[in-house]
């Protein structure tokens, strides 16, 4: 009896089991010497492992992430909305910083914008596509003092002309034109300087010869030629509603197919004129001023894209 009273519960409960009696009724020992000294029992809250809960709630929550973000990405393709990464940065870096996104421009856009066959469409072959991210025109980048100040700002995208009152600068494209060709340029200039102006210089032949085709923040355009030395007012300050004010976008355009000069401002004509017969098409640019009158000591000009066309001659 002290035996049992001090066996452990699990050796008492196997001695006193059927299983033993009728090994006894045999003439078997009570017990198995294979049998093991404890019962296995099956597992309860106590003896669980706490990891193998906690890896079936990780599989499961992480297939609801799935399901949700595979909703998401479906949603945002279905709306329009960029999924691209970069763009995604971009516009969670303009939201923090309370300004408007820009536009993201990947390799394969622009590979796709400026093939290396330069396919002719409507009329027009491709030769220069800068939206400034990654500035490839060959555009000024300087500095004088108390006249003007040039150059790209890359976080911005933009190429920046800040021009003190009374003076014009410029900064040509170094592409002496000997085919017919379409300029475009998106500019915008500052809200605070209205009586600053934009526009393209054409017909470069040297520093005494050259036209300046100009709109101002006012909503007017203007066309001066400087010809051996002498201004000519080709077309004065001129009011045209097609001309948005100073803050807003205005996209410019010049042709010159050799025999005419046109100059647009969001696809209106604002000016033509015929081109002296066998005079070379020389360069062009981009230019920015402050008038005399201004009552800002610096107008301040952004062109946020630029592009050159060859025109088909056919």
């Amino acid at each position: 009896m002290a035996n049992q009273e001090t066996a452990p519960f699990e050796q008492h409960a196997i001695q006193d089991s059927t299983s033993s009696r009728k090994r006894a009724e045999l003439r078997l020992s009570e017990r198995r010497t294979t049998a093991k000294d404890t019962i296995q029992r099956p597992p309860n809250n106590l003896t669980r492992n706490p990891y193998v809960g906690c890896v079936g709630m990780l599989l499961i929550g992480s297939f609801l992430f799935l399901m949700a973000a595979t909703l998401m990405m479906t949603a945002a393709m279905m709306m329009g909305v960029p999924t691209a990464w970069p763009q995604v940065r971009e516009n969670l870096t303009a939201w923090i910083a309370h300004r408007q996104p820009r536009d993201m421009v990947t390799e394969a856009d622009r590979s796709a914008t400026v093939s290396p066959v330069n396919p002719v469409i409507d009329g027009r072959r491709l030769v220069l596509d800068d939206d400034f991210s990654r500035p490839t025109a060959p555009l000024a980048e300087m500095e004088t003092p108390d006249r003007w100040l040039i150059g790209f700002v890359i976080d911005q995208n933009v190429y920046r002309m800040r021009v003190w009152r009374g003076f014009t600068a410029w900064s040509r494209l170094h592409f002496v034109q000997a085919a017919p060709f379409r300029l475009e340029a998106d500019s915008v200039v500052a809200q605070e300087t209205q009586r600053g102006y934009a526009g393209f210089l054409t017909r470069y032949y040297d520093d005494a010869n050259y036209m300046l085709l100009a709109v101002d923040g006012e909503g007017r355009f203007n066309v001066m030629r400087h010809q051996d030395g002498v201004w000519n007012t080709l077309q004065p300050w001129t009011d045209s509603s097609a001309i948005l004010p100073a803050g807003e976008h205005n996209v410019l355009a010049l042709e010159d197919d050799g025999q005419a000069i046109r100059f647009w401002c969001n696809n209106v004509l604002l000016f033509a004129m015929v081109a002296e017969p066998n005079t070379p098409l020389g360069d062009v640019g981009l230019i920015a001023g402050s008038k005399s009158s201004s009552s800002s000591d610096v107008a301040e000009v952004n062109y946020s894209w630029l592009k050159l066309y060859e025109l088909n001659n056919e």
